[in-house]
């Protein structure tokens, strides 16, 4: 009940209503009634990531680079500047947790996917947003 609760608590940034699901889907087979359900919901989006700074492995490798090699060579000092602004992007694999589900109804990406995935894994015994008709 809370998660559902949660995803009442947004709307998605798509059209669509709140209503009942469809009557074909049966209570056992609804995640949000049954969630010992393993769900079937595996995806990324571009737009949901950290940042994360370099660990000791790579900064390893890095100064390697910036030490033994010519072509590359710089001064320890200006090593640790690179290092300070090395950072990159870890992608992070959407679930469904209280971060994701938010992260899912700010998106425009996600929005669509999330609403699919509401329709086809939710009995008609929960009101939920769901896909407007004409977006289906």
């Amino acid at each position: 009940m809370l998660l559902e609760q949660h995803i009442n608590k947004h709307c998605p940034r798509v059209s669509h209503t709140h209503n009942k699901g469809h009557k074909n889907i049966k209570q056992i087979n609804c995640y949000l009634c049954n969630q010992s359900l393993i769900p079937n919901f595996k995806w990324q989006c571009n737009l949901y990531f950290k940042i994360e700074n370099v660990n000791i492995q790579q900064e390893f490798i890095i100064r390697s680079i910036l030490t033994y090699n010519t072509t590359f060579y710089l001064p320890v000092e200006l090593q640790d500047i690179v290092i300070k602004y090395c950072v990159y992007r870890k992608y992070l694999p959407i679930k469904l947790d209280k971060y994701s589900i938010d992260h899912m109804c700010r998106c425009y990406e996600c929005s669509p996917k999330f609403l699919k995935w509401i329709d086809v894994n939710t009995c008609d015994k929960h009101i939920l947003p769901r896909l407007s008709s004409f977006n289906i």
